[in-house]
């Protein structure tokens, strides 16, 4: 069975992607909530030292000035910016999200030989909660506390945004902010203040070791939010847009299994991304069905070790799991493995594909059997001992079956018909 359509690029739209897609209106709705929460921050950040307490912020000024006027700037990050953002199969308590950061140009401190931001990062998060519950309490939302490493705003509807919190040397940030007026040709200082996101090419100059994020219980630690988001767009580069397709699946599979889970979405990209490093060709064209089955056969040995974390060395994807989730986790993708198999190579009829799919991906897998289409048995799919796939043509088939008993070799060396 050919089970593409189902998945993707259905000629009348109504395939799993799209059906897993969220909205329009939701996705706007939660922009707009962004805009607010950028707005309210923004011009409470440029008189911060009204919010808070002397003690709680460390200011360096020479005597006689006036505490420095801070300009924050934002970038969103996570699945908005990696493209991979899913409606949630189970609403509630899933929800779908939006990550943003805040960076802010703070005056550094010398301590014991390294560099820290001189607004202590309880301070920080003081100030944003405060200004953000005002928020809430006019625009009907929840203020949640409770993330060690961002301020979340929960909002109607199932969605939410997350606000990470960042500095960077002010120096380093001057610097940029002056080169860029210089060369988009701003003259007016004001003006580009007054923009509130951090562009392409001054976020892509900021030195990684000096993006610091607040955290609630460690202060400032080193974090560069880039780091992800290069990795997996060099990986979708590389390998083609249907990586990010197989990713979305995989997290939609991930939904609809559980209503929480600790598998994060970062954990299960890093597997499908080693595997379809590990292959020696290309990912199949046209064919998500394959290219899922594929990522699926090899995510349960995955998840019964640890998931290296692609970015940081040394740490991992999968930590606080206990033995019963981490067996959980691969059961069930072993589950998923071999319902995707029976689906492209086990049935009988285009019914008992979608039944198959559904069992493990949800009601959300159409049920239009019109989109399965039943292959030729001369183009049957041949799967090599390294686990690559090969699509042979008929014309092929039969030219070979002219010379019976010849072993031909096929588009690379462990490839074989």
């Amino acid at each position: 069975m050919n089970l593409h359509l189902l998945l993707y690029s259905s000629p009348s739209g109504n395939d799993f992607l799209k059906a897993i897609t969220p909205p329009n209106r939701a996705e706007t709705q939660l922009r707009a909530a962004r805009d607010e929460v950028r707005d309210a921050l923004r011009n409470a950040i440029s008189q911060w030292d009204r919010f808070v307490k002397h003690e709680e912020f460390l200011v360096i000024r020479e005597s006689g000035q006036s505490p420095r006027v801070l300009r924050p700037k934002f970038r969103m990050q996570g699945s908005f910016v990696y493209r991979t953002l899913n409606d949630p199969a189970q609403k509630p308590p899933q929800e779908m999200d939006l990550d943003d950061g805040l960076f802010l140009p703070v005056s550094f401190l010398t301590a014991n030989g390294q560099s820290h931001p001189a607004v202590v990062s309880q301070g920080l998060f003081r100030l944003v909660e405060e200004v953000l519950d005002d928020l809430c309490k006019r625009n009907g939302w929840t203020l949640d506390r409770s993330k060690p490493s961002c301020v979340r705003v929960k909002l109607p509807g199932h969605a939410h945004v997350d606000v990470a919190l960042y500095s960077i040397p002010d120096q380093e940030f001057d610097q940029l902010s002056r080169s860029l007026l210089a060369e988009r040709t701003i003259k007016d200082q004001t003006l580009y203040e007054q923009i509130p996101e951090l562009e392409d090419w001054l976020y892509r100059k900021l030195v990684s070791s000096q993006i610091m994020l607040a955290h609630r219980e460690e202060g400032w630690k080193p974090s560069d939010p880039r780091e992800l988001e290069n990795w997996f767009n060099d990986k979708v580069a590389r390998h083609g847009a249907v990586l990010r397709r197989v990713c979305r699946y995989l997290k939609a599979w991930r939904d609809y299994q559980w209503k929480e889970c600790k598998l994060s979405s970062i954990a299960l990209m890093a597997c499908a991304v080693r595997t379809v490093d590990s292959l020696e060709s290309a990912l199949p064209v046209n064919r998500d069905d394959l290219a899922l089955e594929l990522v699926a056969q090899r995510l349960g040995g995955q998840l019964q070790d640890k998931i290296p974390n692609p970015v940081v060395q040394g740490q991992y994807l999968d930590e606080g799991w206990t033995s019963e989730m981490r067996r959980d986790c691969a059961s069930r993708a072993q589950v998923l493995a071999n319902a995707v198999t029976a689906a492209i190579r086990h049935v009988r009829t285009a019914e008992e594909a979608i039944e198959a799919l559904r069992g493990v991906l949800g009601p959300r897998i159409p049920g239009d059997a019109s989109l399965v289409r039943v292959e030729d048995e001369t183009r049957k799919n041949v799967a090599s001992s390294d686990g690559a796939l090969t699509v042979l043509t008929s014309g092929l088939l039969r030219d070979r079956a002219q010379r019976p008993g010849q072993v031909v070799k096929q588009e690379g060396e462990r490839r074989y018909a």
